[in-house]
């Protein structure tokens, strides 16, 4: 870990984990990101949970994990680089965290078997971020239309729901609904 608490690198002993729970603390540094790379192309990872005390994800920090099939990403978590999960061809479904404002470029490019995808309803900004996850069934988002709409999409790439089969948000009570049709205001 560097000085700021950013995970800049595994031991020996990470890179063969298949399961890693990282934790808040690590010598006695509270753990605030998880650095560029760092987990790039490690092919015995299978599950990652990521504490509290994360706010960053770097460029490419679970790039090419192929075997990668679930991650637990908190609240806390509030940007997430380019390419983070691209590649990650056995993540069948990711939930972006409540605090994250922007996807950047690639963020799950090519996550072959992505089949569902829970949007935040704090994201204003959408960039090309899920092209090739062609098994994406379902797209979630915890906004509302209004919310939507303002959503900034730079290219019709930008928009899951070109690749997702399904649109759904959540009503007055809190539960799914399958949007059907999106009305577009003048």
């Amino acid at each position: 870990i560097d000085e700021t608490g950013k995970i800049t690198g595994l031991t020996e002993e990470g890179k063969l984990a298949t399961e890693i729970i990282i934790p808040e603390e690590i010598n006695g540094t509270t753990i605030s990101g998880i650095g560029n790379d760092v987990f790039k192309d490690n092919t015995n990872l299978t599950e990652v949970v990521i504490p509290d005390s994360v706010n960053t994800i770097g460029n490419g920090a679970f790039s090419g994990c192929s075997n990668l099939k679930e991650i637990q990403i908190p609240n806390s978590v509030e940007k997430i680089d380019s390419y983070a999960f691209s590649d990650c061809e056995s993540l069948q479904h990711i939930e972006i965290p409540s605090g994250i404002k922007e996807i950047p470029y690639g963020v799950c490019n090519n996550c072959e078997n992505l089949e569902s995808i829970i949007l935040p309803k704090s994201i204003e900004v959408l960039s090309e971020w899920s092209v090739g996850c062609h098994k994406l069934e379902n797209l979630y988002y915890k906004g509302t239309m209004e919310d939507w709409l303002n959503i900034k999409i730079k290219s019709v790439y930008s928009n899951a729901m070109i690749y997702a089969s399904n649109f759904y948000m959540l009503d007055g009570h809190n539960q799914w609904y399958e949007v059907t049709s999106i009305e577009i205001p003048d």
